[in-house]
């Protein structure tokens, strides 16, 4: 090899290097819920959304380019190769043990909780991880819950819902751990998940 060609071979390397380096890599699966349907998860409808959304837009105004289904919101802090997107969550859960529950919200960028229609965590605009957390009273029975989130500009993406109930420690949020007894009517017939 020539003398004046390792110089630009070496070069060329480099800029290859750092041209790899500098893309974003999606997360390999999915990773805001499974698009296969299952009964009692969240049921999250995608949208795309226009560049610099400043905050949680009304996604009645949008038409979905998707579905997505998880039982749970933890999605911590990560690099994600996609921007302009929300996505609404929707479940109904179960209370045993009525009383004071706290909702912890992290997201990056904007999000919301909604419980029977009231908000409890409000963490929208477009900002860095951020944690925001909220108390709602909740009696013993069925309950519905919204997680609105949309994502900004690139690079990062988060979203991790977390709970305290009455008397119990800080945990993910799971549609799973908040099932009703065998007993207890099931709203509407829908079904729901128990862990095996």
């Amino acid at each position: 090899m020539s003398r004046h060609l390792f110089p630009v071979i070496l070069a060329l390397l480099a800029t290859q290097t750092a041209i790899e380096a500098a893309e974003i890599k999606k997360p390999a699966g999915p990773v805001f819920g499974s698009t296969t349907p299952a009964p009692g998860a969240f049921r999250g409808l995608v949208y795309r959304l226009p560049k610099n959304t400043s905050a949680l837009p009304n996604f009645a105004t949008f038409k979905p380019v998707g579905e997505v289904y998880t039982t749970r919101l933890n999605y911590p802090l990560q690099n994600y190769g996609d921007e302009w997107f929300g996505i609404d969550y929707t479940g109904r859960f179960y209370v045993t043990t009525p009383g004071d529950y706290y909702f912890q919200l992290t997201v990056d960028d904007g999000g919301q909780v909604k419980i029977d229609g009231k908000t409890v965590v409000a963490n929208d605009g477009v900002h860095a991880a951020q944690t925001e957390e909220g108390r709602v009273r909740l009696t013993a029975g069925w309950h519905e819950m919204r997680v609105s989130y949309f994502q900004g500009p690139v690079p990062y993406i988060a979203l991790v819902l977390e709970v305290e109930p009455p008397k119990g420690k800080r945990r993910i949020f799971d549609l799973i751990d908040f099932q009703p007894p065998p007993d207890a009517p099931a709203p509407e017939s829908r079904p729901t998940l128990r862990r095996n």
